[in-house]
């Protein structure tokens, strides 16, 4: 997700983050498709500590595919991202010629065909046992001092169990029964409580047969997710949740598609799936590093498109008169993330300057160019992670870390102070618009001491008279006092 953490560089991929008003006014016009996957692989940033992952933890010996080779889990703490940032002074400055880097169209052959299109291929069967099980369902099924096969997950922060069943091939089938019913039955709960529709192939055609079962781990991620996030959910249309089979080349981890209303995982997890799952040292500094704190970035975009756009300006970003978005530095220069190829065909990860109109600075090569890290310390208004490539990120990257935890607000108050200002202002003003208020227009919800969403039972609800007085005001019909007071 975004997306300091995990492999999201978090929600950008072309399918974009839309506004109300129109779909052209999207960040992702301004970062190209392959330009925006360089940027997803999110968790391992600043964010990621030296320490064993904790899905090693709670799934043991599992191991973790990644695009090109399987590497154990443990490795997931250290991905290629937090190797340090290459200096600014050692890049290529000159520019690529038209036509220096364009890739000769070549017939693929059936083995290098683009991984990114849709694929109708039979999958193979999984062989049963119970190490792939716990896979299959991100639970932990392993052999009792009983000689049973013993069920459980953990994704609360302790062992629940889940069922003892027969070590034998029968058993494993009866595990992966109970399984599969508890699963459904979870996903039916969600799709009541929160108006959920979850895709598969059938509903998901442009992805083939692509897309799969989510995972009971995830499902708890999600729920918790949406349970500090309900006020950003739409109250008509049922926001749809795909979860995809594998990560593939240039695509996200989690993706926000705004115009079909939906959230796209693509791949099972990587790390901590739940933010329980995540290290004592992880929560002590307040750092967003799993899933669950994926979806609640996701859902800072999802809130976007169910109300209204952020008010960029407040924490940093200017609109240029091209219609794309620039962020501010302390001396009054504007930036946008570098997108231009130099004579080495490579597009060096940073930020280049450009004026009020859009125009580069520096049009003929990629003189002045500042990496993320230099980006960060000159930002007129700090962004809460080097997870800012665009303004929608920098915002989405805020409200997931208000609502994450009382150590992760925290660091979002002590780090950007402007942003965490309006994240509050933006998440007080959503419960009482999306959620509605009661008496003395106080909002009818609030946050409990885990930021859950939860009806604020000191604020009582508006007689029903009143409600309807309310309800036709901006129709000007006047209704006497006197009909509305009881």
């Amino acid at each position: 997700m975004s997306h300091e953490r995990k492999g999201h560089h978090k929600t950008e991929s072309k399918e974009q983050h839309r506004r109300h008003e129109k779909n052209d006014d999207d960040d992702a016009k301004q970062l190209s498709q392959q330009a925006q996957h360089i940027l997803k692989d999110r968790r391992g940033h600043k964010e990621s500590k030296d320490e064993t992952s904790a899905v090693e933890k709670f799934l043991p010996g599992i191991k973790i595919s990644g695009k090109d080779k399987v590497k154990p889990v443990s490795a997931v703490t250290k991905p290629d991202d937090q190797k340090e940032e290459p200096k600014a002074k050692d890049i290529e400055k000159k520019l690529a010629v038209k036509g220096q880097c364009e890739v000769p169209a070549v017939e693929k052959s059936e083995d290098t065909k683009d991984s990114s299109k849709p694929t109708d291929q039979v999958k193979e069967e999984v062989p049963k046992t119970a190490e792939s099980l716990s896979k299959k369902y991100g639970v932990k099924v392993s052999v009792n001092s009983d000689g049973k096969y013993e069920c459980s997950i953990n994704t609360s922060g302790k062992d629940v169990a889940l069922g003892i069943f027969e070590k034998s091939p029968e058993g494993l089938d009866s595990v992966d029964k109970a399984l599969t019913t508890r699963l459904n039955d979870k996903k039916s709960a969600m799709e009541r409580e929160f108006k959920l529709k979850f895709e598969t192939a059938a509903t998901s055609p442009e992805y083939g047969n692509r897309a799969r079962e989510p995972r009971l781990d995830e499902l708890d991620a999600l729920d918790s997710a949406l349970r500090k996030s309900r006020a950003s959910l739409s109250s008509s249309d049922a926001l749809r949740i795909l979860f995809i089979d594998e990560l593939r080349e240039f695509e996200p981890s989690m993706q926000t598609q705004g115009a079909a209303n939906r959230i796209v995982v693509f791949g099972p997890p990587r790390g901590a799936v739940t933010s329980e799952q995540r290290s004592d040292g992880e929560k002590q500094a307040g750092l967003l590093n799993s899933v669950e704190d994926d979806f609640l970035h996701e859902f800072g975009h999802v809130a976007e498109n169910t109300a209204s756009a952020a008010d960029y300006s407040k924490f940093g970003w200017r609109r240029l008169e091209n219609d794309n978005w620039a962020k501010v530095t302390t001396d009054d220069k504007l930036y946008i993330w570098n997108e231009r190829k130099n004579a080495n065909c490579e597009s060096p990860a940073g930020w280049v300057e450009v004026d009020g109109k859009g125009n580069f600075v520096h049009p003929d090569s990629l003189e002045g160019l500042i990496t993320n890290s230099q980006m960060m310390e000159k930002a007129l208004v700090k962004p809460s992670s080097d997870y800012f490539y665009t303004r929608r990120d920098d915002f989405a990257e805020g409200v997931a870390r208000y609502r994450q935890s009382p150590e992760s607000r925290a660091k979002l108050a002590r780090e950007a102070p402007e942003l965490s200002k309006y994240v509050q202002e933006f998440d007080k003003k959503e419960l009482a618009e999306k959620l509605g208020v009661g008496e003395g227009d106080k909002p009818l919800y609030k946050r409990n001491e885990k930021f859950v969403i939860v009806r604020d039972e000191s604020v009582a609800e508006k007689p029903m008279l009143t409600k309807v007085k309310d309800a036709l005001t901006p129709y000007f019909i006047y209704i006497p006092p006197l009909l509305y007071r009881y």
